[in-house]
């Protein structure tokens, strides 16, 4: 009896082992594929145009497929307005999905004439019209209101509210920041909800803090509050690529092999003061990873030629000032 119970015990655990594994291969499928579009379709402010004569705005119903293992075309009514693309939900008592165009990338499909993509920061959408003429027509709406909100964008002329695009994208790059790690605590003493930006380091710090980034001066330090000042999305660009935690594992690498005690929300204004000039003017706490000028120099180079935003903060830690012309290594100024 014992014995027939556990083979089916083990039946079924090698029934769901083999479930597993097929999901697992089909989930890694989906997203190397959704890798590969977007890889394929890349990103640029200056897409193709579309046609004009479509106009910038555009309301009906597309086929939009289904994200998971079901891949299953679902009609949903859509609306482009403002440069926003409006999805509505199946359940009626759900608010529609909002996107951005501005951060959107819209591509036909080769191999399905009345299909059409859009690539946003995070998803890929799969859009499907009723014929490859109404297709057409979304697309170049897409393309439209897209374009028109970026003229908008440069030109400054954008009316205020919810119809702002700029503002609301400013908005979503700031909420995005504040939840990245570590930023839910001050980059210099832990204080909780900072929301003091240092634009050319990427770090949040509390208000006490932000005075003594402030004393240092802007060469060091440039600082904003994420509540008071209006932000542009290219004063965010490195906090949203850097971040608290990523910055003290690099600024703050050797701070225990040196017992030395960080601030906490308590400390007094010298301690601050002490700990943030050590830490931002001398860089005391970095631990040195180049061994003289010339790897230095290499790994400055290197880090550039890769676009690796850590890999120069660790440049910057080792005390290479970063305002200096780059040179490549063996060559001359460039």
């Amino acid at each position: 009896m014992f014995l027939l119970i556990k083979q089916t015990q083990d039946g079924e655990r090698k029934q769901l082992t083999q479930l597993r594994d097929v999901l697992k291969a089909s989930l890694q499928s989906e997203q190397k594929e959704d890798v590969q579009a977007k890889q394929s379709a890349g990103y640029s402010l200056h897409q193709l145009q579309g046609n004009k004569a479509h106009g910038t705005e555009c309301s009906g119903f597309l086929y939009k497929k289904s994200e998971g293992l079901r891949k299953v075309w679902q009609k949903r009514k859509c609306s482009v307005k403002n440069g926003f693309l409006t999805i509505s939900h199946g359940t009626a008592n759900r608010p529609p999905a909002k996107l951005n165009l501005l951060t959107c990338q819209v591509k036909r499909n080769p191999d399905e004439k009345k299909s059409f993509d859009l690539f946003s920061h995070d998803r890929t959408y799969h859009f499907q019209a009723e014929d490859e003429a109404e297709c057409q027509v979304w697309v170049s709406v897409l393309q439209n209101s897209k374009e028109e909100a970026l003229n908008k964008a440069f030109k400054g002329d954008q009316d205020e509210g919810e119809n702002n695009i700029v503002q609301e994208l400013t908005r979503a790059i700031v909420g995005e920041v504040k939840r990245m790690s570590g930023n839910d605590g001050c980059c210099d003493c832990g204080a909780q909800g900072p929301t003091w930006l240092s634009t050319n380091l990427g770090v949040l710090i509390c208000i006490e803090c932000s005075g003594i980034h402030r004393e240092m001066g802007v060469h060091y330090s440039r600082i904003q509050s994420l509540d008071l000042d209006v932000l542009g999305t290219s004063e965010l660009l490195l906090a949203k690529n850097v971040g608290n935690a990523n910055f003290n594992e690099i600024m703050e690498a050797d701070l225990s092999a040196q017992d030395v005690t960080k601030p906490d929300p308590t400390s007094d204004m010298q301690m601050r003061k002490d700990y943030i000039t050590a830490k931002y003017t001398e860089k005391r706490f970095a631990r040195r990873l180049c061994a003289d000028a010339a790897s230095r120099l290499r790994a400055l180079y290197e880090a550039v030629r890769t676009r690796d935003i850590l890999a120069l903060m660790q440049i910057y830690a080792e005390g290479v000032d970063l305002r200096e012309a780059i040179t490549q290594p063996n060559e001359h100024v460039r």
